[in-house]
């Protein structure tokens, strides 16, 4: 086998994907399967480079985002990394909502929907 490993190469390739909606209005969420802001593996590297390039990573409000379910508690793996022209102006991690449990065991009605939170942003208004 020639040449960097499969996963070695992914941090670079999201960043090239990443770095093509600089101009535009683009924001990425989801399970970055990786908390940015503690993790300091090299994979993590990617997010302090993209940062300094303007694009903006949220540091969601909340606990965790991801939780097994086995008693180990959670990770803040779910985050949103947005292009500079779509500023963002809050991000949280919502657990329930009403009789809706969304992750965890907080008082919800019924097994929770996903291991995952609903990771929940607003963006501000810019003019077009």
């Amino acid at each position: 086998h020639a040449g960097p490993h499969p996963v070695e190469e992914a941090p670079h390739r999201a960043r090239q994907v990443v770095r093509s909606a600089r101009d535009r209005r683009v924001v990425f969420l989801g399970d970055f399967n990786t908390d940015p802001h503690s993790d300091t593996r090299p994979c993590a590297a990617v997010f302090p480079r993209l940062q300094a390039e303007g694009f903006q990573l949220t540091n969601p409000k909340g606990e965790w985002s991801y939780h097994s379910g086995n008693g180990s508690g959670g990770t803040r793996i779910d985050h949103a990394l947005a292009s500079p022209a779509l500023p963002i102006k809050e991000a949280k991690y919502v657990y329930k909502s009403g009789r809706h449990l969304f992750a965890g065991s907080a008082n919800g009605s019924g097994p929770a929907m996903s291991d995952h939170a609903l990771l929940s942003i607003r963006v501000a208004r810019t003019k077009n």
